[in-house]
């Protein structure tokens, strides 16, 4: 039977995507595959905007053999089960453990479900409380969470970047749930190839750079007094930081820092080679939350070409080794190998074979090609069987 009589009469797999916030969560685990989708034959997406007409939004629904939302979903969830369709093929996908966000982050004000004060010169001082800290109020949060539960027990496939937090969310999901590994992956095309020297980086001069979110107070704070004594000992490093920036963190060097706004995502990449950065730093606080991200920090920096020094924990610890990296497990470690990057950039050796090494890697395990690949399948294998006959 020829290739062509196979496929004949199938359809390409229809996929709805709920409307994704525009920072890089919404970025890498919806936007990029809805734009993955696109040069693909056997699948269609559609990315709601959430601005579309009742009856639009009804039909979308109905016409979709999957419907793929994340958290804050859950006006969607309760419609499609409860009004629409009560059988309709629900996904969750998320890239965070927003049952455990820390005290220090900023987000603990929109997930956090317990007061939290802090000990300073002997007294407690409010961080989050109710009733006292401005836009904070657990039991708003509370029900927040509580809305994240029914969209677990209402979703039949459970998606994330790492084993670890599809696991967890997975034991509030429905008996016959399924769960996938969806990476958080590389748009090679977004990549821009070859070096790039900005006209006011200094001769000798060498950069530095972080980049993340209001997350990571905690990761700065594990790393101040080692980065701090590094910078003194070597005056023609610089850092350059893209996006939250913990001024605290940076007074005995604030001449030294260089801060960045967040991009648009499909600009994000060409920012970052404009940088002209030469190595990159990645802390992260040793606390069981952080064990539930991805890798992407690591991944985005080595795919630039720039070699990495970075905590060699969960999630890193999964992809990180000495041969692609400067894996260090804590501050006494992390200053050794800071320094050893430095010389090694100073020399011109050693830190080429590292990222080689990493980017073959990225290239073969984090292409968003091979990913939305793996992406259509999992969103066929929980359709009915007479359902997946039907599709390409």
């Amino acid at each position: 039977m020829s290739h062509k009589s196979k496929t004949k009469g199938k359809r390409p797999l229809q996929v709805l995507f709920l409307p994704a916030d525009d920072g890089g969560c919404g970025w890498y685990r919806i936007r990029q595959f809805d734009d993955a989708f696109q040069l693909r034959s056997d699948v269609k997406s559609y990315l709601m905007d959430g601005h579309e007409e009742a009856n639009k939004q009804i039909e979308m629904i109905k016409s979709a053999d999957v419907v793929v939302g994340r958290l804050g979903d859950y006006q969607y969830y309760k419609l499609i089960k409860e009004e629409v369709d009560p059988n309709k093929p629900m996904v969750f996908d998320h890239d965070d453990n927003t049952m455990e966000v820390l005290p220090t982050s900023e987000h603990y004000k929109e997930f956090g479900t317990e007061d939290a004060w802090a000990l300073f010169n002997g007294n407690l001082k409010p961080v989050w409380v109710t009733g006292l800290t401005d836009g904070f109020n657990r039991y708003t949060n509370l029900s927040g969470q509580m809305n994240l539960l029914y969209i677990l027990a209402a979703s039949q496939l459970i998606t994330g970047p790492v084993e670890n937090l599809v696991d967890f969310y997975a034991q509030f999901g429905s008996k016959e749930v399924k769960t996938g590994i969806v990476h958080n992956a590389i748009n090679y095309d977004l990549y821009p190839e070859g070096t790039f020297l900005p006209k006011d980086k200094k001769k000798g001069e060498i950069r530095l750079g972080w980049q993340g979110g209001v997350s990571h107070l905690g990761d700065w704070e594990e790393i101040k007094e080692p980065l701090i004594r590094v910078l003194k000992d070597y005056p023609e490093v610089t850092l350059h930081i893209l996006g939250s920036y913990y001024r605290n963190q940076f007074k005995e060097v604030e001449d030294r820092v260089t801060r960045y706004p967040w991009y648009p995502f499909r600009a994000y990449t060409y920012r970052i080679k404009t940088m002209g950065l030469d190595g990159a730093i990645i802390p992260l606080e040793s606390k069981p939350f952080n064990e539930y991200k991805s890798e992407i920090k690591w991944v985005e920096f080595t795919a630039q070409g720039v070699p990495c020094v970075v905590k060699n924990m969960l999630p890193y610890s999964r992809v990180v080794t000495e041969g692609n990296s400067y894996p260090f497990k804590d501050n006494g470690e992390f200053e050794v190998k800071l320094r050893a990057m430095i010389e090694d950039i100073k020399a011109g050796k050693n830190w080429q074979e590292k990222v080689k090494t990493g980017q073959e890697w990225v290239k073969k395990e984090r292409n968003i090609d091979v990913e939305a690949g793996h992406l259509v399948k999992l969103y066929k294998s929980i359709l009915p069987k007479d359902v997946q006959g039907e599709l390409l």
